[in-house]
């Protein structure tokens, strides 16, 4: 009978399980540094598009971001309790259908436009993690 041996022994074995840890904790950080540069160029496009008549609206932008061990949670949105000064209406009633109807989706447009360049960048990241491989 012919065949191969593998023997791995406690210290490799160790070794290559702290490696496995660097490389996701190494890969989280990254992650978390590329969704962070997406929300940030996303919003700006965002903005810039927005549409305005009083400003309550654009005034209403926010971000958020949520980074845990295991995920990391982004948001961009409009609508708040900022009142808008012609309708006397919170902007957070609104700002659905401004989206929709009156501007043109401009929130989904910023987010498609830096979709391209958010994968390229998530997967130049991780590639550097393997040396290219």
């Amino acid at each position: 009978m012919s065949g191969i041996g593998v023997t791995i022994d406690q210290p490799s074995l160790r070794r290559f399980q702290q490696n496995l840890r660097r490389v996701a904790k190494e890969a989280h950080a990254r992650g978390t540094q590329e969704v962070k540069k997406f929300l940030v160029e996303a919003s700006a496009d965002a903005q810039t598009a927005c549409p305005v008549d009083t400003g309550a609206l654009k005034s209403s932008h926010r971000t958020a971001i949520e980074v845990k061990e295991d995920k990391i949670t982004a948001a961009l949105g409009y609508g708040s309790n900022i009142i808008n000064p012609k309708t006397f209406k919170p902007t957070f009633l609104y700002a659905g259908e401004a989206h929709e109807w009156m501007g043109g989706k401009w929130l989904e447009r910023a987010m498609y436009r830096q979709k391209e360049e958010f994968r390229r960048a998530l997967e130049e990241a991780f590639t550097s993690l393997f040396g290219g491989v």
